[in-house]
């Protein structure tokens, strides 16, 4: 769980600075006492969107929804780079389709080991498929299992209702039970696994478009009235140039 929650913090903070590098502007710390540039002198001389190329915060939000997105939306301007982010596409269809049968058959074997609970044990008909199948494969009855939770002090976990009852008529049959109940039980831990497999890919789809479309910082020093001043430069996003 801990994880899980470090995880999801690190993603949002990589979302918020993609967003952030997103909204900002190219542009320089102007020296003391250097006046202001006019609008029209600001107008003239900002590139263009095809010029700077796309947002690095759009190629990463991109790529994050679908590996290789940001990375064929920058190969427009950069054909060097077509191709990239190819094998995350592919990757995740596998992934998707790993998801998807390991759902499905995650599904039909707990079907089958309820059914085979009801016709051999007499399971009751419950639907939620939580606890009350589990216990039905730790103990061979009902009437066992009232009796272990009368002497754990539980007495509010008894089953008292009659449609609840299941009766095994050996180790054996219950035996059976447990092994088709461990192989739904592994494919849906499978399916966790990929589900996690699958948001792994899109993020590092995503920081990977995020490098490709770098922000650049340069840091330099000028002389300024007999002094020296720092100048600082930004570019967010400029693909189109090296």
């Amino acid at each position: 769980m801990d994880a899980r929650r470090h995880l999801t913090r690190g993603t949002a903070l990589l979302v918020a600075l993609a967003l952030l590098a997103g909204t900002a502007r190219a542009g320089t710390f102007r020296r003391p006492g250097e006046a202001r540039p006019s609008p029209a002198d600001t107008l003239a001389h900002a590139p263009t969107e095809a010029a700077r190329g796309p947002a690095p915060a759009g190629l990463f939000l991109r790529s994050l929804a679908v590996p290789g997105w940001g990375q064929a939306v920058l190969a427009r301007s950069r054909p060097e780079l077509k191709g990239r982010g190819r094998a995350g596409l592919w990757l995740d269809l596998g992934l998707a389709a790993g998801v998807w049968g390991l759902t499905r058959l995650g599904q039909i074997k707990e079907s089958e080991y309820q059914a085979y609970a009801r016709r051999a044990a007499g399971a009751g008909q419950h639907a939620d498929g939580s606890e009350y199948w589990i216990d039905v494969s730790n103990y061979l009855s009902r009437a066992d299992y009232n009796q272990a939770m009368l002497e754990s002090g539980w007495p509010e976990r008894r089953y008292l209702d009659a449609g609840d009852d299941w009766r095994w008529p050996d180790y054996a049959a219950l035996i059976r039970y447990r092994d088709l109940r461990a192989v739904a039980e592994r494919a849906r831990a499978q399916t966790l696994a990929l589900g996690g497999a699958v948001f792994i890919n899109h993020l590092l789809s995503g920081v990977q478009a995020l490098k490709l479309g770098r922000q650049e910082l340069a840091l330099s020093a000028q002389p300024v009235g007999g002094g020296l001043g720092l100048a600082l430069s930004l570019e967010l996003g400029a693909p189109g140039r090296r």
